[in-house]
């Protein structure tokens, strides 16, 4: 209800400004004063819907952070290191669309080339696979992917000596891996 009440101000607010920006006439008198009230009710509805989104974001970190949190403390602790895991890679590409106003002559040149308004990316991604059995179930535990080389994250598990695993000891499909962003 808050988040509607913002956005309704916001776009009334907006709405009055630009009619009193573009208003002539003289049937409203004072129109410079319904013009700066109009310029901070969308001011105030947009600092609404901005304090929203930033709630909102805060929220969410929080609540990850109380997860893994919970996790560490709670959950049991597994050592997953190169002798006991998959470490796997997967590529995909990524179309960029370029995205601005393209010229005359690369609109001509479009017609003759299809591939001119994108490019393609590479993405790679490496994670690791830990299978364990748990009550008589074998239970796949895949890590958040990283944009690093399948080598790259052999050494490093290599270096670290492994990888901390954290899962619920109720709910397996609940686990976190300890990697940081590399």
């Amino acid at each position: 209800m808050e988040k509607a009440t913002a956005y309704l101000l916001l776009c009334l607010g907006t709405l009055g400004f630009l009619f009193f920006l573009m208003y002539g006439g003289t049937a409203i008198p004072e129109k410079e004063m319904w013009f700066v009230l109009s310029l901070v009710i969308a001011g105030i509805g947009g600092f609404w819907v901005l304090y929203h989104k930033w709630r909102k974001t805060m929220n969410d970190n929080a609540e990850h952070f109380s997860r893994s949190y919970d996790l560490r403390q709670k959950g049991e602790k597994i050592r997953v290191t190169l002798d006991n895991c998959e470490v796997k890679s997967r590529t995909y590409f990524q179309e960029i669309i370029n995205g601005r106003h393209p010229s005359r002559i690369e609109m001509l040149d479009s017609l003759h080339s299809d591939n001119s308004n994108y490019k393609t990316w590479e993405v790679l991604q490496t994670y690791i696979v830990y299978y364990k059995k748990i009550n008589g179930t074998v239970h796949t535990f895949v890590s958040q992917p990283k944009s690093i080389s399948r080598e790259a994250m052999k050494q490093y598990l290599e270096q670290r000596r492994g990888v901390d695993l954290y899962f619920d000891k109720n709910d397996a499909t609940i686990y976190m891996f300890d990697l940081p962003n590399l």
